[in-house]
Parts: C-alpha cells; structure tokens; sequence
C-alpha cells in the first residue's frame, strides 16, 4: 500500500538477515506484518541507503526511507504518486499507478503460493475475502505451479 510506503523507516528495511523482508508497522487496521523480498529487492535497498547516506540523508533507525524534500520527513502520500507517475512516463509506461504494482504482486503472491489464497491475502494485510473480490475485479484466476 503507497500509505505504508510513506511511512516506512530505514530500519523496517530489514535486509541483510537470512530472512530478509519489510517490516510494516501501522499497516491498515493498525496491524503490523512482516512481508519477505527477494536477494535481488535487498541490493536494490542496499544500494538505495548507501545513495542517501552518500548525499547526506539518515539511515538511522526512524529516519524515513522517503524523505519529503520539504519538511525532510516522511513523504507524503500523494507525493509518492506524483513521483511513480513520472518515471513511468519517462519509461513510456501509462496507465499505471503505485496501487497497479500491488495488484501485479497480489498476482505474483498467488502463482508462488500455488493458489493458496489465504497465504496470499496474509501477505497482502487484506481478508481473503478481499482478496477474492480483488480477482473477480480484475477477472483473475490463481495459476497452480506446475
């Protein structure tokens, strides 16, 4: 959710763990979950602390990891999507938002479950009946690994 990427520290970043993942605190509903990433989202952050830190920006503890260049903490919401929207156009990419990324990770949960809808909706912070409304929406169907 673009509200949760707002508020994420540095130190919800938790990358250099055998485990490695994005602690959520305050999620929707004030729930906090854990969700994993891939070694290859981990060099992507590890790269990204090491350019704030090389321009002058904290990765201390609460610092937030996207600063609002006004106030210098946590971005705003709306700001985050205004940022997404440019470098989609500046890649060529339309009619994509911040919100579209979740739905192709909803998708990608699922296919990696098996199909396990209550797997993926833990991972997304919805009810699996959300998550099913959500398929029907977009007219998805979850694909069993093979």
């Amino acid at each position: 959710r673009v509200g949760e990427m707002s508020r994420l520290a540095c130190r919800d970043l938790l990358i250099d763990l055998d485990r490695p993942g994005v602690l959520v605190r305050r999620g929707k509903g004030g729930k906090s979950r854990f969700v994993r990433v891939s070694q290859a989202l981990c060099r992507v952050a590890e790269d990204f602390l090491n350019w704030k830190q090389a321009v002058g920006e904290s990765v201390e503890g609460e610092a937030s990891v996207f600063r609002s260049p006004t106030t210098g903490g946590f971005v705003r919401v709306r700001s985050l999507q205004k940022r997404f929207a440019k470098v989609c156009r500046g890649a060529g990419v339309q009619g994509h938002s911040v919100h579209h990324c979740r739905h192709t990770y909803a998708t990608a949960l699922l296919r990696a479950s098996g199909g396990n809808q209550t797997k993926a909706a833990r991972k997304l912070g919805v009810s699996r009946f959300a998550l099913i409304r959500l398929l029907e929406k977009h007219d998805l169907k979850p694909t069993k690994r093979r």
